[in-house]
């Protein structure tokens, strides 16, 4: 008996032993599996078999939307070399850049003019022009929205918008600075600011002394040839100019301004000038004594 008992003794012991082992090492192995298969998410027999979702009835596409926003915008001001040492109020003109252009291109332009006694501001445009803006290393803007790739239906919503824009630096401006509140700002715009120019003058709530534009173009979005007539305010003495050879914005838009100005009745000095898309000195100096003719 000893010697049976004692035999089968050890046996059990070891059998036992060995189960309890290959339990233990095989437990860590499953529940590596069973963690590996969890964060795997449905990689697995499983996702052979997983029903395909139904498409969603919204819009998951991201297409993008248009609508109206308020921000802070920004207007360069330069200052006659007088305005630190003197008391005296200026005359204030307002310079409205082009499509792809920036403010401190027609301040640099309008500085050329030797006019020395005139506040001069100029409103950055609205709309970022994005690869322009990268490819030259410098700002480019724009007034319409279609600079941010928005459509033509909300266009003429934009334009309106840019346009009461250029009527809020005007009011800034006007109560900020040392400017004659008494008598009206010029407006200067070139290109599509030409545009925005005459955009400005048929909704400005304000008159003007004078609007002068260069190689201005127009969308019909926002048809302002039509609008010369419903003015709700005194019209101000027009200076218009458009080159001949102007292959950016055809002397077609200069004749058009012309006849709508001069049936709508303003006072108009028209310039078609031999050149194109940038005024010529000779523009300048018509400009420069135009100005000196209103402000004097």
């Amino acid at each position: 008996m000893r010697t049976n008992s004692s035999g089968r003794g050890p046996l059990v012991s070891f059998s036992t032993a060995l189960l309890i082992c290959s339990l233990y090492l095989m437990a860590p192995l499953d529940i590596a599996a069973q963690k590996r298969a969890s964060s795997a998410g449905s990689v697995g027999v499983g996702s052979a078999t997983a029903p395909v979702p139904a498409p969603s009835p919204l819009d998951t596409s991201g297409l993008w939307h248009f609508v109206e926003q308020r921000r802070i915008g920004r207007y360069k001001v330069r200052l006659p070399r007088t305005y630190a040492t003197s008391s005296a109020s200026y005359r204030l003109v307002v310079l409205l850049h082009g499509n792809g252009n920036n403010p401190q291109m027609l301040l640099d332009w309008f500085g050329g003019l030797g006019l020395d006694s005139l506040v001069v501001v100029a409103p950055e445009a609205p709309y970022t022009k994005i690869p322009e803006t990268v490819t030259s290393g410098r700002g480019a803007y724009a007034g319409v929205a279609d600079a941010n790739w928005a459509p033509d239906s909300v266009r003429a919503e934009s334009i309106v918008l840019t346009a009461d824009w250029y009527a809020m630096v005007i009011d800034n401006a006007m109560a900020q600075l040392r400017v004659d509140t008494a008598r009206p700002p010029l407006v200067v715009g070139f290109s599509q600011g030409g545009y925005f120019a005459h955009v400005l003058m048929v909704r400005s709530q304000r008159p003007l002394a004078g609007v002068a534009t260069i190689c201005a173009s127009n969308y019909p979005q926002y048809d302002v040839l039509q609008r010369f007539n419903a003015m709700s305010v005194a019209r101000p003495p027009v200076f218009l100019a458009h080159g001949q050879s102007d292959a950016v914005v055809p002397p077609r838009y200069g004749a058009a301004y012309r006849s709508a100005l001069e049936t709508s009745g303003f006072s108009l000095m028209f310039l078609p000038f031999d050149g194109g898309h940038w005024p010529t000195p000779a523009v300048d100096a018509a400009l420069r004594n135009w100005i000196m003719s209103i402000i004097r």
